[in-house]
């Protein structure tokens, strides 16, 4: 059976360790992810260009964990998104560990699997530049979308069909 493992955000991180060494992983799928090499951070990644106004609108809370600001959500993270969503899903939010950015990846599955990138041009958490710069690096077929950083919301069709292309792609070869 194939397998396509797809990651937004953060989890493009999960997705690049959990794929490395998996026989039934196929292919991954990198939604405005983040993309990190042997021994290399989330962290690490997004130092590589100036600091993104999502970023900016972070809260750390007591416990250690992050939230964006509800009151900028929809302008840093999901500008395409409707408002009245964006006001849901900003209520919604689960936090990430601040801890988790700083995590560096033991195993690398873009080197031994076929990659595609959607990289979100009107990105204001991942700077464009450094999605770029990762797709590049791994070989991936790099798809741009004119999107915020919730393009799996914003432009979910175009998703969808980013990972149709690959599972299509990827029968053909097997």
């Amino acid at each position: 059976m194939l397998t396509i493992l797809v990651g937004h955000s953060w989890g493009g991180g999960v997705i690049t360790e959990a794929g490395a060494n998996a026989p039934n992983v196929a292919g991954l799928v990198y939604v405005a992810a983040i993309a990190p090499d042997l021994h290399e951070s989330a962290m690490d990644l997004l130092k590589r260009a100036a600091p993104m106004p999502a970023g900016e609108s972070i809260v750390k809370d007591a416990s250690g964990f992050l939230w964006l600001d509800r009151g900028k959500y929809h302008a840093d993270f999901a500008a395409d998104v409707p408002e009245n969503l964006t006001r849901v899903l900003s209520a919604a939010q689960v936090p990430i560990a601040a801890s988790a950015f700083g995590e560096t990846v033991s195993q690398v599955a873009w080197k031994e699997k076929p990659s595609w990138y959607v990289l979100t041009t009107k990105d204001r958490a991942v700077s464009p530049e450094v999605e770029r710069f990762m797709a590049e690096r791994m070989g991936a077929k790099i798809v741009p979308v004119a999107s915020s950083h919730l393009a799996p919301v914003s432009h979910a069709g175009a998703i969808a069909d980013v990972i149709d292309r690959a599972a299509r792609e990827l029968s053909r070869q097997q």
